[in-house]
């Protein structure tokens, strides 16, 4: 057992650590990616009524979100947009943070003191590199990874220690407006009063939820849904967001992201995620407990199956808690040893880890209109590849005439195609501001300046690159 002194020396070791881990990644503040850029494109557009129903430019975020950042921004009014993209996520930050010390009440709860079932859960959860990459993303997901735990805790009161105040039955009915993945957890909640036959508990607190939902579906909702779920079904069948049952190891990989930063490590740590999931659906555990733990990882599956809720690294974050507890839940030889190597796995990922496994988890945009806006000449022009949401909102402050900015749909796959487009250029001098590799062979063509400078300021990705083309 462990002695009480070693126990709060390691309790204090992991909070600090994985505090600080969350404060590098906020406090590095990098340029807006992508959704990001979106998100804030809509912060700025609608009214505060107008973030009630939907989002543009393929975006879906709770007004329990996304209205307080706006709120910030007005408050605050940053002129930099440095300062305005660290205001954009001090809400996730907060939220991120926050999760920790809510996690750990949470364990306590499940596990009545069992220190080092307390302490493996807490330890997995602190260093989740997608936890932590989450605090510095202008997203709801770290927000909604705060509101799964305050559910479970709320729940877990109500159904295991018979603890009810008028306040938890408000918690369930207002925290969807936050969170629109908080349906899973609520579905698991209510099925366990039901199963536990507790008709008089089911009615206090299903009511107020029913009554807030119908408000939420009637102001916000059914705008969301009209929207946006035609368009994101097509976006996420395309980018393989979807579960099948005709692509098992689809399985491992998608939940197995939420733990790794490489697709054969996120084959692994998926496989040990299902692995502790179903030793947990079959050990001696309390049934009302597995309901509340395991039933939201299923109905994401089935979800997932049915194209109602796509598999993404931050799209599951909210499942963390269910699966530390479940994973701390069960041990041997072997199991200790698989947690030991999935523990491996997220510590290597911790510096590797980007959402998506893509570019997009850290732009330079910032860093390059910051650049131009010293160096651009008034003869230079601006190209921009069919990805260009990174410097969008960047590039907006430079006050540029559109015949200067050009986009030229280029792919890293698709040299030849891009090249022949650049070959149509004028005779001109050019900056070609990109997100994706490849930008240096893509302007590898004969008649242009051989001479040119390359602004690398990632060794991969984002690069800035600037060319001459002369007959």
């Amino acid at each position: 057992m462990l002695k009480e002194r070693g126990y709060k020396i390691s309790l204090s070791v992991i909070f600090v650590l994985g505090i600080l881990f969350r404060c590098y990644v906020f406090f590095r503040n990098p340029s807006l990616w992508s959704d990001e850029v979106y998100l804030t494109f809509n912060i700025y557009e609608k009214s505060y009524t107008g973030l009630l129903s939907s989002l543009s430019r393929l975006q879906a975020s709770p007004p329990g979100f996304t209205v307080p950042v706006k709120i910030l921004l007005d408050f605050f009014s940053p002129a930099a947009e440095y300062y305005r993209d660290m205001i954009l996520r001090i809400i996730p930050f907060i939220s991120g943070v926050l999760s920790l010390p809510l996690f750990y009440y949470f364990s306590k709860l499940v596990f009545r003191n069992k220190k080092k079932y307390i302490l493996a859960a807490l330890i997995f959860f602190a260093f989740n590199p997608c936890a932590i990459i989450y605090c510095a993303q202008f997203k709801q997901y770290s927000t909604e990874l705060l509101c799964a735990i305050l559910l479970l805790i709320i729940f877990y009161k109500i159904i295991f220690q018979k603890e009810y105040k008028n306040i938890y039955a408000a918690g369930i009915a207002i925290i969807p407006w936050f969170s629109y993945s908080s349906f899973f957890i609520i579905a698991a909640g209510f099925l366990s009063i039901l199963i536990k036959k507790d008709t008089k508990l089911f009615v206090k607190t299903f009511f107020p939820f029913i009554l807030s939902c119908l408000i939420y579906y009637i102001v916000s909702l059914r705008f969301v849904f009209a929207a946006n779920y035609a368009e994101m079904n097509k976006f996420w069948s395309g980018a393989y967001g979807f579960l099948s049952l005709n692509h098992p190891l689809r399985f491992f990989t998608r939940f197995g992201e939420l733990f790794a930063a490489t697709k054969a490590t996120s084959v692994i740590a998926g496989g040990i995620f299902f692995l502790f999931c179903v030793r947990y659906c079959f050990s001696k555990e309390n049934l009302h407990k597995k309901i509340l733990i395991l039933i939201p990882i299923l109905l994401v599956i089935l979800a997932s199956i049915f194209h109602k809720y796509a598999i993404q690294p931050r799209l599951i974050l909210f499942l963390l808690p269910c699966f530390m507890i479940a994973l701390s839940s069960i041990e041997s030889k072997i199991e200790n040893i698989l947690k030991i190597i999935l523990f491996i796995i997220m510590l290597y990922s911790l510096p590797n880890y980007y959402p998506e496994q893509t570019s997009l988890s850290y732009s330079y945009a910032r860093e390059a209109a910051a650049y131009l806006k010293n160096n651009l000449k008034e003869s230079d022009k601006i190209i921009l590849n069919s990805i260009q949401s990174d410097y969008e909102i960047y590039l907006n402050k430079l006050n540029l005439d559109k015949s200067r900015l050009i986009v030229i749909p280029c792919r890293t796959e698709e040299l030849e195609k891009c090249q022949s487009e650049l070959k149509k250029l004028p005779e001109g001098s050019y900056y070609f501001l990109s997100i994706i590799a490849g930008v240096e062979e893509m302007t590898n063509i004969e008649g242009f300046e051989t001479s040119r400078i390359n602004l690398n300021f990632n060794p991969k990705w984002n690069k800035t690159l600037y060319f001459e083309k002369r007959y």
